[in-house]
């Protein structure tokens, strides 16, 4: 079963859990937009060393952008980018934000290595193209990859790009076949 880390899933359990007890989420809207095993988790204290189903880590992203994001894709790919800021904080990061040279070369392999640790079924690889100005980076075993979970990607690959380089990057998604998505990053003009 194609699975997500507990430490990226926690966020989404958390703020269900919050818009539940607000009263943004009914029961009604868990049993549209979720299955039982999804509901099962929202129970349980998640573990963030502990592996769980990426479908259900789907489902609640959509969930939530329903409810919070009005269906808007701009909001799962700013949950990314606060994702990414809040992972910056943590000192364990902060060696790899103060040198800024082969920047998109540091950031790529960055974003694989943290890919390669919250998702246990995916493949990411990098590629520079034009001279080292524009980044591709590839999924390939992404079948089971929500596009909740692709559109969060974009927003956390914005920020590390943009933090190692020292200027605005523009990041752009798209699942050209069912099992691959290419995450392109461009400098901003």
């Amino acid at each position: 079963m194609a699975s997500i880390k507990g430490v990226a899933l926690q966020s989404v359990t958390e703020d269900v859990q919050r818009l539940r007890r607000e009263g943004r989420i009914r029961d009604i809207d868990l049993r549209t937009w979720l299955k039982p095993e999804d509901e099962e988790l929202l129970d349980e204290v998640t573990s963030p060393s502990l592996w769980y189903p990426i479908a259900s880590y789907g489902r609640m992203l959509e969930l939530l952008c329903h409810v919070e994001g009005d269906g808007q894709e701009s909001y799962l790919i700013a949950r990314g980018v606060r994702a990414a800021e809040r992972m910056m904080q943590a000192s364990a990061y902060r060696h790899v934000l103060q040198s800024a040279d082969r920047w998109g070369d540091r950031a790529g392999e960055m974003m694989i290595q943290i890919a390669g640790s919250f998702y246990d079924f995916t493949r990411w690889s990098l590629q520079r193209e034009e001279g080292g100005q524009r980044y591709r980076l590839e999924v390939v075993d992404a079948g089971d990859f929500p596009d909740a979970a692709r559109w969060t990607a974009q927003g956390f690959a914005q920020v590390l790009f943009t933090r190692m380089g020292g200027r605005s990057v523009t990041v752009r998604s798209r699942r050209p076949t069912p099992d691959r998505i290419v995450y392109e990053v461009t400098p901003s003009r």
